[in-house]
């Protein structure tokens, strides 16, 4: 009893400590506090399970009886706690991890910074798309607008590449266009100073400058943080050094360091054209309009990608291993609603005497299902109820972020099913193993 009110002490102290003095809600101190409440709920379970009981009272209700039956055998009883609590654990946790990147793909502040489509070409398109003349001649809707990126070409350090990068492709963007636009998880006092993209504008004290990109890119592709510096070597020559002044959010840009469009031209001058392109249009029209784009820039090798698309593909390798684990949690929890069908099974076969004696002195064979199944429906509960607990606090980083959509459906569903197979084993196991004639028996005895 007192490791359990450690953990759960522990556990509620790291939560305190993360929401009133920590910056930022750290998800591995999360995940440890859920773990901690994970034990500790399990331990208090074993406490109650193994708690002697005074006395007998006579006027037991069904509830009482059922729970009283539990605690004969109170190790059985235990580990089919266990089982489910680990088993939803990782269900639920590992659900809400995974992200939905389609639900709110046209939102200003989400990965996508609401745009439509991004587009690459091969061929540099050296005319600005939103003038107008340039529209009509390649037969572009009006209501159509482009954000064109200037690049230097370099490594693709997305989540793709899983190999540590020092030389990032570099995009010159122009910065007016992104104001209000995507999310922001970490920044400078450089950046916060000046105000949102228009930072990248204005170079920092000894020529360095400013830059911008994914917090996974700076995190787990550069193996830096945000404030460090990369060193490049312009088209002179001479040394380049980039401050990572803003992290973005999960974003289409992964893979790519982007500064100002005027600064990216004062080092790389030769750069002709525009390769990259982001562009902002109804969805509604997205499959007549991508095959109007596709038409239209047919000779500068166009590769058109609408941006949700684009965002779920570097999210894929992450999704893919968290699939995974559902999965294999999902497996686990049915592998374990067989075993607590099994222990029914065990669990009738030690207490025929008991039931037996219970049919011939008047209960109905309904009624001794019922208070079976009631037993064993406590342990799906309180298994199912403990990990949930421990999951949802483990995964609180995710719930309140927004930057993650978190897969509430996938989770409830799995789980839902999970339960329902629970009870279905219980009830058709408790029926077929009642089904012989129990008073017959005891002619035996």
């Amino acid at each position: 009893k007192g490791s359990a009110w450690i953990s759960l002490i522990i556990s509620c102290a790291l939560i305190i400590k993360e929401f009133l003095i920590s910056t930022g809600l750290n998800a591995g101190m999360f995940f440890l506090s859920g773990g901690l409440l994970l034990i500790s709920f399990i331990l208090f379970s074993g406490g109650i399970l193994f708690k002697e009981n005074k006395g007998l009272n006579i006027d037991l209700s069904m509830p009482e009886l059922a729970w009283r039956n539990l605690q004969r055998n109170r190790a059985r009883s235990l580990r089919i706690i266990i089982l489910f609590a680990l088993g939803t654990f990782v269900i639920v946790s590992t659900g809400l991890n995974r992200k939905d990147l389609y639900s709110d793909a046209m939102n200003k502040s989400s990965g996508t910074g609401g745009f439509l489509f991004y587009g690459e070409t091969t061929m540099p398109v050296l005319h600005d798309l939103n003038d107008p003349t340039t529209k009509m001649d390649l037969s572009i809707s009006e209501g159509v607008n482009f954000v064109q990126m200037r690049k230097s070409e370099g490594d693709d350090a997305s989540c793709l590449n899983l190999n540590r990068i020092s030389q990032p492709r570099i995009l010159g963007i122009p910065s007016e266009p992104l104001d209000g636009r995507f999310s922001f998880i970490k920044t400078t006092e450089d950046f916060d100073s000046k105000g949102n993209w228009q930072a990248l504008k204005h170079k920092l004290p000894g020529g360095v400058v400013p830059a911008i990109a994914d917090q996974t890119v700076i995190q787990w592709g550069l193996g830096m943080k945000v404030g460090d510096t990369l060193v490049y070597t312009d088209e002179y020559g001479n040394e380049m050094l980039v401050k990572l002044i803003g992290g973005l959010a999960n974003s289409i840009f992964q893979g790519n360091i982007l500064i100002d469009e005027d600064i990216f031209l004062e080092h790389f001058p030769s750069s002709s054209g525009v390769h990259v392109f982001l562009l902002d249009a109804d969805n509604e029209s997205r499959e007549e309009l991508e095959a109007d784009l596709e038409r239209s820039f047919r000779n500068t090798g166009l590769d058109l990608t609408y941006t949700a698309d684009r965002l779920a593909e570097f999210n894929s390798v992450e999704n893919t291993y968290l699939s995974i684990f559902l999965l294999l949690g999902g497996l686990g929890m049915i592998l374990g609603t067989v075993g607590l069908g099994l222990s029914l099974v065990r669990n009738i076969q030690d207490r025929l005497q008991e039931l037996s004696i219970l049919r011939a002195v008047g209960f109905g064979r309904n009624t001794i299902l019922k208070m079976l199944t009631r037993e064993h429906i406590i342990l799906l509960g309180f298994g199912t109820l403990i990990g949930t607990a421990g999951a949802f606090v483990a995964t609180i980083p995710s719930i309140f972020s927004e930057f993650i959509d978190a897969s509430w459906q996938t989770a409830l569903i799995i789980v839902g099913l999970i339960i329902i197979n629970g009870l279905i084993w219980i009830y058709l196991i408790g029926k077929i193993s009642l089904g012989k004639d129990l008073v017959g028996s005891l002619r035996t005895e």
